[in-house]
């Protein structure tokens, strides 16, 4: 289990006070989803941004827009934390430093060329194409939104699969995938038969014993008493037929 150490102070900074509750609704769940890393770097796309806080996607972009106030940053999929109402950014042993780099090694560069122009003033380095493809996924990914309830079904419907896990994997594939998906609910169902099992299923439950007849009952009777008068009879009691 993850922890993460949150400023208390945030809350008096005057960026997050003259936010909306939407911003900041959004700006806990970047700063204490599990998908946060070493790095300031956060992948953490729209449907699982709308999944975890509820927001809507018109809801969604205003926050973004306003979190840029405190530093935040996004683009594609990807946020760029530069505030400092958390514990961000980890430092520590060579074992730490290594893993950090390889996190920031799987980042686009054209994210991180993004991010250093906003933060540095320098104009950044995106060619027209790669933003072409991304805003071909960004389609995908919009139109797939499932709600809690759909989840649930689907998790009902797939008792071995981890269909959270699954959604935020085809979430991931779509973000970056140029090829096009006419009904995206079908391509989750899809995703979800190809994926390895990886929960046992939950017990068939017990069917109950369905209800005698009087006329069964009272036929069972007669032969649970012939049993009881036979058990108590002894081999002398039988009668003799034999003259």
């Amino acid at each position: 289990m993850k922890t993460r150490i949150i400023y208390p102070s945030m809350w008096e900074s005057d960026e997050v006070v003259e936010l909306s509750k939407n911003a900041k609704i959004l700006l806990l769940n970047l700063l204490t989803t599990p998908s946060l890393g070493l790095s300031r770097y956060l992948k953490h796309g729209n449907n699982k941004a709308m999944f975890e806080t509820g927001l809507r996607f018109a809801e969604l972009e205003k926050a973004q827009e306003e979190l840029q106030v405190c530093g935040v940053k996004y683009i594609d999929g990807w946020y760029f934390l530069g505030c400092d109402f958390a514990y961000l950014d980890y430092d520590g042993n060579e074992k730490v430093m290594v893993a950090k780099e390889k996190e920031i090694s799987q980042i686009p560069q054209s994210a991180i060329d993004y991010f250093n122009g906003l933060t540095t003033g320098l104009k950044p380095n995106i060619n027209h194409k790669s933003k072409t493809i991304n805003q071909k996924s960004n389609n995908n990914i919009y139109n797939l939104t499932l709600s809690t309830v759909e989840i649930k079904e689907l998790q009902d419907k797939f008792p071995t699969k981890t269909v959270l896990q699954e959604y935020e994997k085809a979430q991931n594939y779509l973000a970056y995938t140029t090829k096009k998906y006419k009904d995206l609910k079908r391509f989750f169902i899809n995703w979800l038969h190809n994926s390895k099992d990886t929960r046992t299923p939950p017990p068939k439950p017990i069917q109950p014993t369905p209800e005698l007849s009087e006329e069964k009952r009272a036929e069972n009777k007669k032969i649970i008493k012939g049993l009881n008068a036979d058990i108590g009879r002894t081999p002398w009691d039988t009668p003799n037929t034999q003259n």
